[in-house]
């Protein structure tokens, strides 16, 4: 699995962090769906992961550069991106919530993940 971000050239952050285990067909369900527009690029952050570590890193990576910045779509609703405005392109929702219904395994790993972004910080790794 690999942690990414969404760009807009020249900003110094990504608007969006998500994770997948096949980079470019993420890519293209991102333009198809409107999130990624122009000459924006999904760019690998992290990669080797394992699925709980890479859940962690996303989410440290979503709080870190502040992108749950998405609202969720309301019944009926298609698509809510504004493609000049990367702020309704953002995450939607948290990587993951700390429950107790989880294997405490997969749990422990993703909050393991989630607080070494948190104390090292998240790559960022701009276009131009």
């Amino acid at each position: 699995m690999s942690v990414n971000g969404l760009y807009r050239p020249g900003d110094s952050k990504p608007f969006y962090i998500c994770i997948t285990d096949n980079i470019k067909t993420r890519a293209k369900q991102h333009r198809k769906s409107g999130r990624l527009v122009g000459t924006e690029r999904l760019v690998e952050l992290y990669n080797d992961l394992d699925y709980e570590t890479a859940r962690g890193y996303e989410e440290g990576c979503i709080r870190q550069h502040g992108t749950l910045t998405g609202k969720k779509l309301k019944k009926g609703q298609k698509s809510n991106f504004n493609p000049k405005k990367t702020k309704t392109r953002g995450n939607k929702c948290h990587s993951f919530v700390e429950n107790k219904t989880r294997n405490v395994k997969r749990q422990e790993a993703m909050v393991a993940g989630r607080d070494h972004i948190l104390k090292n910080g998240c790559k960022n790794l701009p276009i131009i």
